[in-house]
């Protein structure tokens, strides 16, 4: 894979560019670009300086290898996990249900695991392993959707809340650095929208300027709660009640 000024040149580059870097005409903007800005989070604080182990459960085509090394950083390892290698290129194929990661406890640096513990099946216990392969001041990046249909059949299993990486942080020893919800109950509506028009004119050019102007909206309206919310404690608890996507960074104490 060929990385330039941003651009992927691929022949997988359809499926990693909307993941990294995310476009107002694409219908996962709403959810990707939020979700971005907490990834961006991470590299605020990993300095360009560090040669980097990185542990990506649930690889796919490993889009997060190519955005940091874009980003100038340095990987002394980037071990991307998938199930298969089909529609995925990891270095290492486990059934991260059950499999044990062939790593020494806390050997990485940072953990990904960018939309995948929804597919599995017993999701605690790729959690459990990727608590344990990641050193003690590391760094755990995890997002997931939540208002979203059946994708990625049969294996799509469960959603997850903000109330749910709450706690389970707390008790196993990780702090959250940062987490971001994506939409609102508000822009949820016109997300879905946009998932329903793709399904039907995916194969004609007029989706991109529809598709557009919908998320150009959808900012708008999260511009607007997020200026209501400072003032109004119970806009803040409506804004909030229905996302369809979510990002935590954590580190590991």
């Amino acid at each position: 894979m060929v990385m330039k000024s941003g651009n992927i040149i691929m022949d997988t580059a359809k499926v990693i560019r909307p993941r990294i870097y995310p476009k107002i005409w694409d219908t996962i903007y709403l959810l990707t670009k939020p979700k971005m800005r907490v990834f961006n989070h991470l590299l605020e604080i990993l300095p360009k300086s560090s040669i980097l182990n990185i542990c990506d459960l649930g690889c796919g085509y490993k889009p997060f290898k190519f955005y940091l090394e874009n980003q100038g950083y340095k990987l002394l390892n980037y071990i991307g996990i998938d199930f298969s290698k089909e529609n995925a290129k990891p270095d290492i194929v486990l059934d991260l249900d059950k499999g044990s990661l062939p790593f020494d406890d806390e050997y990485f640096d940072v953990v990904i695991l960018s939309e995948v513990i929804e597919h599995l099946f017993n999701p605690f216990h790729a959690l459990e392993e990727a608590i344990r392969v990641l050193k003690r001041g590391g760094y755990i990046y995890i997002s997931t959707p939540f208002l979203f249909g059946n994708h990625g059949a049969p294996y799509d299993y469960f959603r997850f809340t903000d109330l749910f990486y709450k706690r389970y942080f707390s008790e196993k020893g990780l702090e959250i650095i940062d987490m971001k919800k994506a939409g609102s109950i508000l822009s949820a509506s016109l997300f879905i929208f946009n998932l329903f028009l793709w399904g039907i004119f995916k194969e004609s050019k007029i989706i991109y300027p529809i598709v557009s102007v919908i998320n150009l909206i959808g900012v708008f309206v999260e511009i607007i709660l997020d200026w209501c919310s400072r003032k109004s404690a119970f806009i803040k608890r409506g804004k909030e009640h229905l996302y369809f996507g979510i990002a935590v960074l954590g580190m590991k104490k």
